[in-house]
This record gives C-alpha cells, structure tokens and sequence, in this order.
C-alpha cells in the first residue's frame, strides 16, 4: 500500500499523479496494480515496471478495497464524485477480473439501503466463502453498515448495522485463527476522536468495546494490514498505519 502523499518517491516506478495504490500478487506471477480513482495496471517483473495504468470500467469514484479470491480479482469501488454520498445514484460496486486483470467488469451493485452520507469500505471473504461488505456512516459513527452475499457478491441480503462503541471511520477488516479484527481512526465528529482504535469480533457482526492503541492524532489513521506466516509457524497479523508528523496541537497528543 501506497499513501498519496508518497506517490513521488523514488520507489515508485510509475511517476504519474495517481492516488492510494496497492497491489496483489496473481497465481499467474503477474502483479496486479490498483488505484484510488479505479486505475489498474500490470507489471510482469515482480513490480519494476509497469503497464500504463487505464480505467477499469467508465465509473467516477473511489475504490475502497480489493480481494483476490479463487483466481479472481474483487475490487470494491464507491461510484461518486465526492467522498460522501449524496444521492441514489451514488453505489458501491462490485468489479471483477477473471482474467488477471486484464479487463473488468461490473459483477453487482452492493445492495446497501442507503448510501447517503456513506464513505470508505471494505470487504472481506469468511470461511464460509460469504461476502460481507462494510461502509461507513458519517451521521452515525458508532454504527457500520454491513451487507453479505452468499453467492461470490451476485446478489445481497441480511444488511445490518454493527454497533462500535468507539467508533470507526476508515474502517480495514482482517481475519486472523478464528478471528475478525476491525481497525481504523475512531471517529471524526467529535473533540477527542481521532485515536487509532481495534475491534475483535467472532462473526464479523458483534464486535468488542475496542481498545484505542494510539491517542488523537489530528488527520491519520488510514490503515491496511496483512496476515503472514511467522518463523515459529504461528499466524500473525501485521498493521500499518498512515501517522502525522506535523508540530501537534496543543493539548491533544505529545
């Protein structure tokens, strides 16, 4: 993962005004690339050079998440002009590549009951190959939407909001030996928010009390994370996170 902010270093190959990119190694060896505003692009060389990025389909908008899943790529985008929904126009997205991101194509639209106010995603596949997409409600922040689809993200069903008593704003969901963790910044509505906060959850729909991990840093917080196999053979769960080098306010951290 790529912040916007570092798009210029010098070990970005591909200098152009892109934003937020990540990518995903492919069975075929290839590595696929992905940006903020539905760019994609190809590198056959393990990432050192790469194909001109193109549009994945004719959509403004966001994209949010993306899962590579049983030789097929799931990219999560919300189609809007701004950040926050404003209108039944605005939907998130179901774009699929079954040919290693060669070309793409709009597999659904994610079934949410209102996209007003809503902003960021995520997706994640259980073990039981159901779908749960996830968005955030700027007006309601201590509840995130959540839909699932049993059938690869065909059709949506069960929506449901899950209650987190800290909040969330960007939310990132991982899973780890039995276990949905949730991270992002806690909120943004309110004096005090801000913090990086985690949540653990046995279903991906109940979630903890969270615990913040670190206190109110003013514009940070934009998360990934990935789970990797250790030297002692046990899984863990590695999490990054965007931080704020900025002289701080005062009061608010040291």
């Amino acid at each position: 993962m790529v912040e916007e902010a570092d798009r210029d270093d010098e070990l970005i190959p591909l200098k152009k005004q892109y934003k937020a990119f990540s990518y995903y190694h492919l069975d075929n060896g290839d590595v696929v690339g992905l940006w903020k505003h539905a760019l994609t692009s190809i590198s056959k060389d393990g990432g050192k050079t790469w194909s001109e990025a193109k549009e994945m389909l004719d959509y403004k908008g966001r994209v949010y998440d993306a899962i590579y899943h049983e030789g097929s790529i799931y990219v999560l985008e919300f189609s809007n002009d701004d950040f926050l929904g404003k209108g039944s126009e605005h939907l998130y997205r179901i774009i699929k590549s079954d040919d290693n991101g060669k070309s793409f194509y709009e597999h659904s639209v994610v079934a949410f009951p209102s996209t007003e106010s809503r902003g960021y995603g995520n997706m994640i596949f259980t073990p039981e190959n159901t779908l749960l997409v996830y968005a955030y409600n700027a007006n309601d922040e201590v509840n995130i939407d959540c839909i699932r689809s049993d059938d690869l993200g065909k059709t949506w069903n069960n929506y449901v909001k899950c209650y987190v008593d800290k909040k969330i704003r960007n939310p990132q969901i991982g899973f780890l030996d039995g276990q949905y963790i949730l991270h992002g910044r806690a909120g943004e509505s309110e004096a005090g928010t801000g913090s990086f906060v985690i949540y653990t959850s046995l279903d991906g729909i109940n979630w903890s009390q969270g615990e913040i991990l670190v206190e109110g840093r003013p514009a940070c917080f934009y998360s990934n994370n990935i789970v990797i196999k250790c030297a002692d053979g046990k899984n863990r769960m590695l999490v990054q996170y965007s931080e704020n080098y900025n002289d701080p306010a005062p009061g608010k951290w040291s």
